[in-house]
């Protein structure tokens, strides 16, 4: 659910570094996931471990083709 994560953020946020993204995207899963109690739904480990994973992937792909493409240019 969080792929679109480490896209996005950095196109709205221009300075954002591919560290920065990563740990936004990791601290908002968390907090989502520290929220769903209240709300009546249960605490998943393995939500919070993959949506860190699709955050890591996407931003790890942004990044490497905004590089690739800053250096055609």
């Amino acid at each position: 659910m969080f792929l679109p994560f480490g896209i996005l953020y950095p196109i709205f946020n221009e300075r954002a570094t591919w560290k920065q993204t990563v740990v936004i995207g990791f601290s908002v899963s968390v907090a989502i996931e520290l929220l769903q109690p209240i709300f009546g739904r249960s605490f998943d480990i393995n939500d919070i471990i993959l949506n860190g994973l699709g955050v890591m992937i996407s931003t790890v792909v942004y990044f490497a083709l905004r590089a690739m493409l800053q250096r055609r240019n």
